[in-house]
């Protein structure tokens, strides 16, 4: 009796490990298509059995239609074309994507199925792929055949499970609205100097991706709305220097840490830098005249130069900057900033508010434009006129460099201030106790003697700051 049992359970045990074996090795079918339209005819009856197809020769969209319907009812996983030959070279529009017949109503109410496609090797001569040809598959991996030239709108959006490195093949010109927005995993994007235009959305939210050269080539001329949106370790980007076109949330809730403006973008776009957590380096160059509402919104810039084109700057354009430290604004003329700093009503329910008694360098004769209620610059407390404002194509640094700090001595002298050094040429600026500046140069050999009448003032030089009262 134990016998017969033992030799049951060693049967159901092989079955078992057949089953297994089965749907390890999979049914693979190779398909010869010499007419269109055929292939559901030459596959026959084991259509829904396959889980992995090679097709060679041609193909219309009805033989999509049966790839579409063998990834959703069957079992279809891998699929290699690369042997086949669409119609037009080209992957049809909707060509692995049809809602409707995606949807279904399991009881609970509807629910939106994928196809099973996990791999696919794309036809070696194929030039277009379609809109949505792709879209909310499950692919995992995706390689371009260097004869693609065009890539359609949604082509592989919500691709969520679509990882690794991405490589868009010269030849390229523009990479539609949304092609790869929300494919999550991809790690790695290569751009190909042919491009020109990304458009909307084009990677908005691929989160983990960061590009493999940040310097964007010369000829890209358009970047879309929000086309690297919530790329959030997406550290660095070097926009092209002749950029026509930035787009509005270009790169809002991405990862860049800095960011320098081409000199031929006249306006800083809303919302384009909007709660970016790492921006912490802004470079304006001379020509940028506005920037636009919430362009920086909530981003941790340190310190900020605004060039001295600049006209207008929107709502809320650089609220949230709770770590500005200071902010120099070379325009003679105080910019329109009505509420750019702070946010409405709502500025007290907001935690990270800019705040208002940094230091504001404007030009020497302008501070009581900028102290105007008018321009919205009097949310400002500490207003300061500089004699020797720092240049754009320097970036973000201190008027005066610090390495002289210790080889500088500041003490008041009878009807003066006197500044020794042991090195000539260090910049000094002297300021009234408000704001307005009195005095600037460089020091000489020795003493350097500033006569000033009696009051008290504020002295920079060297890196140093000191208060003297005469």
């Amino acid at each position: 009796m134990d016998r017969c049992i033992r030799h049951i359970y060693i049967f159901l045990a092989l079955i078992t490990l057949s089953s297994f074996q089965g749907m390890g090795a999979g049914i693979h079918f190779h398909a010869k298509v010499e007419k269109a339209g055929t292939l559901a005819e030459i596959i026959g009856e084991k259509i829904n059995d396959i889980d992995s197809l090679s097709v060679e020769g041609l193909l219309n969209e009805s033989d999509f239609i049966t790839l579409f319907n063998m990834g959703l009812h069957g079992n279809l996983i891998s699929l290699n074309l690369h042997k086949a030959q669409p119609e037009g070279n080209r992957i049809p529009d909707f060509a692995f994507y049809h809602r409707d017949s995606q949807t279904f109503d399991d009881g609970q109410g509807e629910r939106f199925h994928r196809l099973k496609i996990r791999r696919i090797t794309l036809p070696a001569n194929l030039q277009e792929i379609g809109v949505s040809a792709f879209r909310e598959n499950m692919l995992e991996s995706i390689e371009f055949p260097p004869t693609l030239r065009k890539l359609e709108e949604s082509c592989f959006a919500l691709c969520s499970s679509l990882g690794g490195e991405l490589i868009i093949p010269e030849g390229i010109t523009k990479i539609g609205k949304k092609s790869f927005y929300g494919c999550w995993y991809i790690t790695s994007l290569s751009l190909p100097e042919s491009l020109q235009e990304i458009a909307q959305e084009a990677f908005s939210s691929c989160q983990r991706m960061k590009l493999s050269n940040p310097q964007l080539n010369e000829n890209v001329k358009i970047i879309g709305d929000a086309a690297f949106s919530y790329t959030l370790d997406l550290s660095e980007v070097k926009l092209p220097a002749k950029l026509e076109y930035l787009g509005l949330s270009a790169f809002s809730y991405s990862g860049i840490s800095r960011m320098e403006i081409p000199s031929n973008i006249t306006e800083v776009p809303a919302y384009c830098f909007s709660d970016c957590d790492s921006l912490k380096s802004v470079i304006l160059h001379e020509g940028v005249k506005t920037i636009e509402r919430g362009a920086f919104y909530n981003a941790p810039v340190d310190s900020l130069i605004l060039p001295s084109t600049l006209e207008r700057i929107e709502w809320y354009a650089l609220q949230g900057l709770s770590h500005l430290k200071k902010i120099y604004s070379l325009a003679k003329d105080a910019p329109s900033a009505d509420n750019a700093f702070r946010f409405g009503t709502r500025a007290a329910i907001i935690e990270n508010v800019t705040p208002t008694s940094i230091p504001v360098y404007v030009p020497v004769g302008s501070i009581e434009c900028y102290r105007s209620a008018e321009s919205g610059w009097d949310y400002f407390t500490n207003i300061i006129e500089c004699a020797d404002m720092p240049h754009l194509d320097s970036g973000i640094r201190e008027t005066f460099a610090d390495e002289h700090r210790d080889c500088v001595v500041i003490r008041p002298d009878g009807n003066g201030i006197v500044i020794t050094g042991q090195i000539t040429e260090v910049g000094y600026l002297v300021y009234s106790v408000d704001g307005k500046a009195v005095a600037a140069g460089k020091t000489e050999t020795g003493d350097t003697r500033i006569v000033l009448p009696q009051g008290i003032y504020v002295v920079h030089a060297g890196g140093k700051t000191a208060k003297v009262r005469l």
